[in-house]
């Protein structure tokens, strides 16, 4: 099983992987948001290795352990984090699967858009600061390019820049 140290060499090298498919070909929003989340996954799986050796191959065993309502105190994440890994999950099986998480209009596909793009990066800069914050973690900053036009979020791991 892979230990804390590993997890996060992974997250960062996911992190790498991310800037770069974003720098080569950023209309691959999909891909973006599904490498958002596996970052996210070894983050958190590096978290509970670290805090009680504990290794899943589910991603719904790690949403039950890292609950704010688990009943392992040592692996409660604060509802802010635990809502941002599970969100982020959302929007990666929507991004894999072209489906949303509620069931709701089963008969359509349902697409990543700009709004789906900017929260994976949201969500993922929550993760990523309580974890610095606990483990006094550094990892990278990310730079990020996109087409949209809208506003762009303020993340401390990532910047932003619109084509």
């Amino acid at each position: 099983m892979a230990s804390y140290s590993e997890h996060v060499s992974q997250a960062n090298s996911n992190l790498f992987f991310l800037g770069k498919i974003n720098n080569e070909g950023s209309d691959h929003i999909d891909w973006q948001v599904t490498t958002c989340f596996y970052v996210g996954v070894h983050i958190i799986n590096g978290f509970l290795a670290r805090e009680q050796n504990m290794h899943f191959n589910s991603h719904e065993n790690v949403a039950t352990a890292i609950a704010p309502e688990s009943v392992i105190p040592a692996t409660r994440l604060p509802e802010q984090e635990y809502l941002a890994y599970v969100k982020l999950r959302n929007l990666s099986r929507r991004s894999r699967y072209l489906c949303q998480e509620n069931g709701r209009d089963a008969h359509l596909a349902h697409l990543i858009e700009e709004k789906h793009f900017i929260k994976a990066f949201r969500h993922l800069d929550v993760l990523l600061n309580y974890f610095r914050n606990k483990y006094m973690e550094n990892y990278p900053l990310t730079r990020i390019t996109h087409p949209f036009t809208h506003a762009t979020p303020h993340c401390l791991h990532f910047t932003f820049q619109v084509l």
